[in-house]
């Protein structure tokens, strides 16, 4: 009940995503830590259409990332704030990492520079479940890996199935090494992105579009150009994901201060009140006098007792 009253939700949405967390293996603290950040996200989030959506939109970034459950409400003010200051919903934006959140992980990139790419890709494409898949593919492209791109149905005809080979194209064209210093290891695809956008400018036509063709496909095109074009806005959103901390938090206070949020929470309180007295001494007490009532009762029919007594009553009555 007071987690209900301090979320502005009702009983059961916190006892069913507690239980959601609790099925998926969590301990009940931690279970109890994610659900009240996957609610304050359904409440607070924009575009957030179920429970189910926001605890499947946590739940993702939490495993992808390795996410601990004390630290599960900074996903939610990461998708919050950015939600806040761009031009994607909130819902978009996890619905993006949703879809990209492993492969990206893999790739070496960290929550903050996922999300700023997503933002940058969205930024023309307008479209998060695409945007969310052409990240992931880019990823895969760049590290070769032509079996997961098979499985998802994606071409690989213009894959670069050499690493050493791709790095030598990318580095002619461009100037930018996709590997470290060591060249054994791959540098992240946000790392990438940012070398890449600063020479953009300066490639011809021709050679933006051959790196583009190598690097995300023609299926995925529009995702990488997007990025190209738009990738202050990767930086911004990165900054702002980093910086987010008390987002979700904030936003929650000003609902709840609201009328809307106001009846939300005499709602929760009422409920709890009511739970409270249903479960109280007083009620409890005045099932047991009744229930002894009638077992006193009974007796007396069974003995034979009352009978003239009743008959005595119903003929009054009538």
């Amino acid at each position: 009940g007071d987690r209900a009253k301090n979320l502005g939700v009702s009983i059961s949405d916190v006892v069913n995503a507690t239980a959601d967390f609790a099925r998926l293996g969590y301990n009940l603290e931690d279970a109890t830590q994610i659900s009240d950040s996957a609610v304050m996200f359904k409440k607070v989030g924009d575009g957030v259409q179920s429970m189910d959506d926001a605890t499947s939109d946590i739940i993702s970034a939490m495993k992808a990332f390795n996410i601990e459950a004390d630290k599960s409400l900074t996903i939610t003010d990461r998708y919050n704030e950015v939600g806040n200051s761009f031009s994607i919903t909130s819902a978009g934006v996890a619905e993006a990492l949703k879809r990209s959140a492993s492969s990206l992980h893999t790739a070496g990139n960290d929550i903050d520079q996922s999300i700023g790419m997503i933002v940058a890709a969205n930024d023309v494409v307008q479209d998060p479940d695409s945007v969310g898949a052409g990240l992931r593919v880019i990823a895969l492209r760049i590290r070769g890996a032509t079996s997961e791109l098979e499985s998802m149905g994606e071409e690989t005809d213009t894959v670069v199935k050499s690493t050493a080979k791709l790095q030598a194209e990318i580095k002619a064209i461009s100037g930018v090494n996709i590997l470290e210093s060591d060249n054994a290891t791959f540098k992240s695809t946000y790392q990438i992105m940012d070398e890449l956008s600063a020479k953009w400018s300066q490639l011809s036509d021709i050679q933006k579009a051959t790196l583009t063709d190598k690097i995300a496909g023609k299926n995925r095109a529009n995702i990488f150009s997007s990025m190209m074009e738009n990738w202050e806005d990767a930086k911004k959103a990165m900054e702002t994901s980093k910086n987010s901390a008390g987002s979700a938090t904030k936003e929650l206070d000003t609902y709840l201060s609201s009328i809307e949020g106001k009846l939300s929470r005499f709602q929760a309180t009422f409920q709890s009140f009511s739970s409270d007295v249903l479960d109280s001494g007083v009620v409890k007490g005045f099932i047991d006098m009744g229930t002894a009532a009638l077992n006193f009762a009974d007796g007396l029919v069974k003995a034979g007792d009352a009978m003239p007594t009743i008959a005595t009553a119903l003929s009054l009555v009538a």
